[in-house]
């Protein structure tokens, strides 16, 4: 009989139930590591696996969340570990589990009031993220839609802050706007390259190079005997600051990141890219 039944697991044999079906389909679940912020969708995500590998007696539902406990959080159940009840252990344990791990009201607001900014996410992938730490009937107040639209890029915040649709939608709007954003941005770096490596085969045109047959105005001579001594080094240019290069670090994202988003692969930080 399943837990949901309230009836105690392991048939008339009461604690030798042998190999049974539900013991075997145990074997084959490759559960996720504990989300001790977020208790209650990962038992979601167990419970759902449970269901499509037929793993219904409480017991075997029970080992298998146990095996994939982090130390910290096993220590917390540890009498339950050591001694399971006889009746519905797996219910037990995920009570015990979700009421150690679940956060206060408070505590939700101070999680929301430290989240970090966009980065390289989507807009709609952070409203998401601040929604799973919202408190009951919050979601719609004018703290909550604040919290998400001050964590958007000032360009998008400003176009976005007289718009009287919900959040959702909010969101969805703000993630046309950075792909928008995303791609002037690389438009204007791939303009920005051209246009220099235009500049660089024009002042190498008129220098004069190896090959040409003239000495070249204005050329040093290098080595013993030369008559303009050593060639002086000249001290390196300082890159201007364009209108791309100045996006690029009011965003906070290294070169590659700004360029590339999720697709880069080489990260130089400092990096506000939201996966560091």
């Amino acid at each position: 009989m399943d837990e949901d039944n309230g009836g105690i697991i392991g048939g008339a044999n009461g604690g030798d139930r042998g190999v049974t079906a539900s013991s075997r389909a145990a074997s084959s679940v490759k559960l996720p590591p504990f989300w001790t912020d977020s208790p209650v969708s990962w038992f979601g995500v167990v419970e759902a696996q449970f269901r499509q590998k037929g793993v219904t007696d409480s017991h075997d539902r029970f080992f298998c969340v146990v095996a994939v406990l982090p130390h910290v959080v096993a220590k917390k159940v540890t009498a339950i570990i050591n001694d399971p009840p006889h009746f519905n252990p797996y219910g037990r344990l995920r009570d015990l589990l979700t009421d150690a791990h679940t956060l206060t009201d408070y505590e939700k607001v101070q999680k929301i009031n430290t989240w970090p900014s966009l980065g390289g996410q989507k807009p709609s992938d952070l409203l998401t993220d601040l929604l799973g730490f919202c408190p009951e009937g919050e979601d719609e107040t004018a703290w909550f839609r604040a919290a998400f639209l001050s964590r958007l890029p000032t360009a998008i915040r400003l176009h976005l802050l007289n718009n009287g649709d919900g959040l959702r939608r909010l969101a969805v709007r703000a993630d046309e706007m950075a792909v928008h954003t995303a791609t002037q941005h690389l438009a204007a770096v791939g303009t920005e390259e051209k246009t220099e490596e235009q500049s660089g085969d024009s002042i190498a045109a008129v220098r004069p190079g190896k090959g040409t047959g003239g000495r070249g105005r204005g050329r040093f001579r290098s080595g013993r005997g030369g008559r303009g001594g050593h060639q002086q080094q000249q001290p390196a240019q300082q890159p201007k600051e364009t209108p791309v290069r100045l996006a690029q670090a009011a965003s906070g994202l290294c070169p590659a990141h700004f360029r590339h988003g999720a697709d880069a692969y080489h990260c130089v930080k400092p990096c506000s890219w939201q996966g560091n």
